[in-house]
């Protein structure tokens, strides 16, 4: 299939165009960046990054294009690709957080000919159809929340939910319910309330936002679940992680940090369906390098 064709296709349906972004604080004096990736991401910080085929055989999904996606693609051996992510950059939860791309990684892009589609905040913006699920309800979906509500705005669109989850308590839920569906046996797990549940926010990936506790507060939300809490070593997200366990305390919030990855993974699983309509092969590559991080 024509890739150009196939990637005008996809940003139509998940309205990219909708929602800007800036990553320039990755991009900026990145020359070998500069020297592989599209005007358009160059520019505009959204869509399609690497053009390295006029075609594609095979559409893969993913959550952050790391190293450990790109060589498992290599091991499939099938050229000229689509690698659809939901970020631009990997991301390293416990060291400086999003990172860019290795001599490596171009090699491997160049010899398989792989092209990289993101969508961030097209893949944040919820929605729960058959064929198309965004980050929040992917997790939800998981979980088996009984979703209430919908909030929080980000670039544009509205990301987060709220509902009720099961369990007859916070421990119970973080353990038995969070913990087993998500993958994830070792949370970090911020008990500043009562070990009662009461309603429950998901907000996944980068959720640790004062702000966003304060809202999420006023909506009844007393166990607010989320990606990143406290391990990553960026300056930014440090005094950013401060400030949102400071205020969590405050408030008397239950916190589970269940990982960027796993909060909002599922989403490209669940999405499967709708990449399939173009009659290529799909397939979602699991990160385990990812599946080991607890950020």
């Amino acid at each position: 299939m024509d890739l150009d064709n196939l990637v005008s296709d996809i940003k139509r349906d998940w309205e990219v165009e909708r929602y800007p972004e800036d990553w320039s604080f990755i991009i900026k004096d990145d020359k070998e960046l500069e020297k592989h990736a599209t005007p358009e991401f160059l520019k505009e910080n959204r869509g399609l990054i690497f053009k390295n085929s006029k075609k594609v055989n095979k559409i893969y999904l993913t959550c952050f294009p790391s190293t450990y996606v790109l060589k498992e693609i290599a091991k499939r051996n099938i050229k000229d690709v689509l690698l659809v992510s939901h970020h631009p950059f990997d991301w390293d939860g416990t060291g400086m957080g999003f990172k860019t791309y290795s001599k490596e990684d171009y090699e491997l892009m160049k010899k398989y000919g792989i092209s990289v589609l993101f969508m961030h905040v097209p893949w944040d913006a919820v929605r729960n159809e058959e064929k198309r699920v965004s980050t929040a309800y992917g997790t939800a979906n998981v979980l088996g929340m009984k979703v209430k509500g919908e909030f929080e705005e980000y670039f544009g669109a509205i990301v987060s939910l709220y509902g009720d989850m099961p369990g007859k308590n916070f421990d119970e839920l973080a353990k038995r319910y969070v913990a087993e569906k998500l993958g994830n046996n070792h949370l970090n797990l911020f008990k500043f309330g009562p070990n009662k549940i009461g309603l429950v926010a998901i907000v996944p990936g980068g959720g640790n936002s004062a702000e966003w506790l304060d809202d999420a507060y006023k909506l009844g939300v007393r166990t607010y679940l989320t990606g990143c809490t406290d391990r990553c070593k960026h300056p930014y997200q440090q005094a950013k992680t401060k400030e949102f366990l400071a205020k969590a305390k405050e408030l008397k919030l239950n916190i589970i940090g269940a990982s960027h990855y796993l909060t909002e993974k599922w989403a490209m699983e669940q999405s499967k369906l709708y990449f399939g309509k173009f009659g290529l092969p799909v397939e979602f590559i699991e990160d385990l390098a990812q599946m080991k991080v607890l950020d």
